[in-house]
């Protein structure tokens, strides 16, 4: 029977990739579980792993309904032994009690009522039943891979800047008033993304191009002859805005791993907010990026988007 904890703690909003926690469980991943995430990164964490559940994290969890950043890697310490992490993973369980789930097995969003939430720290380690049971209760140095977060964290940020770019790109598109960004533009990407995926080198992003935006009125019927001019003004946005160095803030309105949060930037327009849950650097001018992409597909049904980032070197930020 798995133990009732509370929702695991996050310190990940605020920066921070060590901390020390108490161990409060340690478990095997079910033979029923998929991989750990559909993202780039640390993969092939087999079917019965051990994973490990602390009362606070510096750990980053792919999110199992909206998987555009992948789990962060790193180790734990205890009594002076490393454990590597491979991966990690959100994990539910009812507040009713019953099984954890964990990843897409999950069967409620997250931050669903009735449910406690947890970072599952995904083992690279064998150990026996009993080595498991000795880690419960322990003290543990918990560390996250820094470099592999920066870079994470800036395609992060640099993903919710090209989505602006590419709003201001395409703002003469629109034949009624819809859903503005922070800086007053048809927020198309808000309204038309489908799926995103980051890696440690740049994100590519997916829009639907249907039905739905023609409705609300997005007209795309000369996109592909514009395509090269929407790019350039996009990549041209960008660049202004990473060279003016803007803040970027993580806001939240708790400490628990489903408490909502939001990525904030303050560019020279103004500011923009957007529900975020994943890790990102302190200021654009801590982001590199290297190219933007737009690939309009032959039915003209979907626009992909690929950046490809890294991070500029020099300043100290996790």
């Amino acid at each position: 029977m798995f133990p009732m904890y509370s929702s695991t703690r996050v310190v990940f909003p605020d920066r921070c990739s060590e901390a020390t926690a108490r161990i409060l469980d340690v478990r095997r991943l079910p033979p029923s579980a998929p991989a750990p995430s559909d993202t780039d990164g640390p993969s092939g964490v087999p079917a019965g792993a051990w994973w490990v559940i602390a009362d606070l994290t510096p750990f980053h969890p792919v999110d199992h309904t909206w998987p555009d950043q992948p789990g962060d890697s790193g180790h734990l310490e205890v009594g002076g032994v490393r454990l590597p992490v491979a991966d990690c993973l959100t994990a539910a369980r009812s507040v009713d009690g019953g099984p954890v789930h964990v990843g897409r097995d999950i069967p409620v969003r997250r931050g669903g009522e009735g449910h406690h939430w947890y970072a599952a720290h995904v083992l690279d380690a064998e150990l026996d039943d009993g080595e498991a049971r000795d880690l419960i209760g322990e003290r543990a140095e918990l560390r996250v891979d820094v470099p592999r977060r920066q870079a994470l964290s800036a395609a992060h940020s640099a993903c919710h800047l090209v989505g602006l770019g590419l709003n201001a790109a395409l703002r003469d598109l629109w034949r009624k008033p819809v859903a503005v960004d922070g800086l007053g533009r048809p927020d198309f990407d808000g309204m038309a993304i489908a799926s995103s995926r980051l890696t440690e080198s740049g994100s590519t992003d997916v829009h639907r191009l249907g039905s739905s935006l023609r409705r609300r009125g997005f007209v795309a019927t000369d996109l592909g002859e514009r395509l090269a001019d929407v790019q350039a003004e996009v990549s041209a946005t960008v660049s202004g805005w990473l060279a003016a160095d803007a803040p970027i803030a993580v806001g939240t309105n708790g400490d628990r791993l489903e408490d909502r949060r939001t990525w904030e930037c303050t560019l020279p327009e103004g500011t923009h907010r957007t529900w975020c849950g994943g890790t990102h650097p302190e200021r654009t001018g801590d982001v590199e990026v290297t190219a933007v992409a737009l690939a309009l597909a032959e039915d003209a049904k979907t626009l992909t988007v690929t950046t490809r980032t890294s991070v500029r070197g020099g300043k100290p930020w996790q």
